[in-house]
């Protein structure tokens, strides 16, 4: 391409077409048609690899890691074949290595012999056939020290690391420890003491107690040899005390004709029986029960002086019941000495302030009847007593 070629005396440039006119072997026309082919040109890139600060030679030419170049030959048919070079510069590598030994001991490497604490640099050739620097640090590695406790009787022995050790005994061991140097162990045998303790049990008076399978009676002491928490003798002095049975008197009322039940038991008034439970501490609980009849009288108490002056203190005569009663059909009369009434309420919350018709009463002893029915006895009472009046 770009280029002529002649025939027949004339020049003809690639691509182009022309017909030539001869005499034949037979003196006729002989026509030559004539067309040039262009051939083409031929380019491509290539790669080269070098170390860095090294060079390489291509075709005669030294070219340096980072150059590019383009290089002319000629093709397979005869024309121009461009070449461009890129050089590319391969990296050295470099890594740090750790190495451990003892204290006090050497390693080897790549044929050198390091101690614990050397530093040094190894250069070989890396995957791309340029340096490799290998810098190698020498760890030292650490003995190891323990205390370990031992605990056996007083009086016994214990082993370790198949040696015999007494109580109070303290002894140093060398193994090796999980990096592969001295591992001390001092070791001490603590002696352990034997135990004792008292201890009290409690029984019902007449009756026995079990104990490690001893049968005990109430007052009774021994001695007992166990295995304590560490294996050594456990002394336990137990006692044996009695407990007491317990009684008591319950006094409960009821109506005249009526019973209550305690403990499933029907009593009426009069009656007195005793029950036998289990107290707090297990043993015999004897309740007496006493079954009394119910008095209005001891329910009701009614003053025997007031005083109505006007003091805020004792001023009104009135009736005072025991907390919870209930009762009906009240009706409260009070008399002067010559019989006349002076006073007469059914509502228990009004009392006499000491009036009569509207004057004040003359002081002096009054005469009271009192009717009340309860109602949880249905029981009628008449009640009555007297009242001094003084001013």
């Amino acid at each position: 391409q770009g280029q002529t070629i002649e025939y027949a005396g004339v020049t003809l440039a690639a691509g182009d077409t022309q017909d030539f006119t001869f005499t034949n072997s037979v003196g006729c026309d002989s026509i030559v048609s004539v067309t040039v082919i262009g051939l083409p040109t031929t380019s491509e890139a290539l790669s080269l690899q070098t170390c860095q600060g090294q060079t390489i030679e291509y075709a005669g030419v030294t070219l340096a890691a980072g150059d590019t170049q383009d290089f002319t030959f000629t093709n397979s048919v005869g024309c121009d074949s461009i070449v461009s070079v890129s050089v590319i510069g391969l990296p050295t590598t470099s890594e740090t290595l750790s190495l451990q030994t003892c204290q006090g001991q050497t390693i080897e490497y790549a044929g050198v012999t390091l101690a614990a604490g050397d530093t040094q640099d190894f250069t070989f050739t890396n995957s791309v056939g340029c340096d490799s620097i290998v810098s190698v640090t020498v760890i030292g590695l650490p003995t190891t020290s323990e205390t370990l406790s031992l605990q056996t009787c007083q009086g016994q022995t214990i082993e370790y690391a198949g040696v015999t050790l007494a109580a109070g005994d303290t002894q140093d061991f060398t193994f090796t420890n999980s990096v592969g140097c001295d591992s001390i162990v001092s070791v001490t045998v603590i002696g352990l003491p034997t135990t004792s303790e008292a201890l009290s049990l409690q029984t019902c008076q007449g009756q026995t107690i079990e104990y490690a399978g001893v049968t005990l009676t109430a007052g009774s002491t021994q001695n007992f040899t166990f295995q304590n928490s560490s294996g050594c003798d456990s002394i336990v002095l137990v006692t044996v005390h009695e407990l007491p049975s317990t009684s008591e008197t319950l006094t409960v009322e009821t109506c005249p004709g009526q019973t209550i039940e305690y403990n499933g038991v029907s009593l009426s008034a009069g009656e007195q029986r005793t029950f036998t439970f289990e107290n707090s501490y297990g043993c015999d609980s004897l309740i007496t029960v006493v079954v009394t009849r119910k008095s209005l009288h001891d329910a009701v108490f009614v003053p025997n002086v007031f005083s109505p002056n006007d003091d805020g203190i004792n001023d009104c005569f009135e009736v005072y019941t025991e907390a919870g009663l209930a009762y009906q059909n009240y009706k409260m009369q009070i008399f002067d000495r010559w019989g006349g009434l002076v006073f007469s309420s059914a509502d228990p919350n009004i009392c006499w302030n000491g009036d009569v018709k509207g004057k004040l009463a003359a002081m002096g002893v009054y005469v009271w009847f009192l009717e009340m029915e309860t109602q949880d006895c249905s029981e009628l009472k008449l009640l009555k007593g007297d009242v001094t009046l003084i001013r």
